[in-house]
């Protein structure tokens, strides 16, 4: 059996019982540790810290495309989709560049969309903590 890190085993613990935003929340602060290892191989000249962290990246992106509820014909899912690709073809130009510039004006999206995630979270997560309430009470 193969082992784990302790960062393997807390996502996939924390993911157990998470809503969708909370999914794509716990994504999202993935995809950005990532980008923060990948500005520290561009800040540091380290193409083999580099290369590994924007890979990472890229699969942290292809969770949330896959994530998407496409079956409703949903706006901000194909709006969403065309972000991630984007975002995807942005890491393969920087992965050539090294343009840490780019690199943080990237991030900085990546920053704003975790935080507007993480704020559907609290709302989905509202209605399930009172439902919760009213079981035990």
């Amino acid at each position: 059996m193969p082992s784990t890190t302790a960062s393997e085993r807390y996502y996939g613990t924390e993911s157990l019982g998470a809503t969708p935003g909370g999914l794509a929340v716990l994504a999202l602060d993935a995809l950005l540790k990532c980008l923060e290892r990948a500005h520290r191989g561009i800040a540091d000249a380290d193409y083999d810290r580099l290369m590994p962290a924007l890979e990472q990246a890229q699969q942290h992106l292809g969770e949330l495309l896959v994530m998407l509820d496409r079956t409703t014909g949903s706006e901000i899912a194909t709006r969403l989709a065309a972000l991630y690709a984007f975002l995807m073809t942005e890491l393969l130009s920087i992965a050539t560049t090294m343009d840490l510039g780019r690199l943080e004006r990237n991030s900085l999206v990546v920053r704003e969309l975790r935080e507007a995630f993480a704020h559907v979270a609290r709302t989905e997560a509202e209605p399930l903590a009172r439902a919760g309430a009213n079981q035990v009470a």
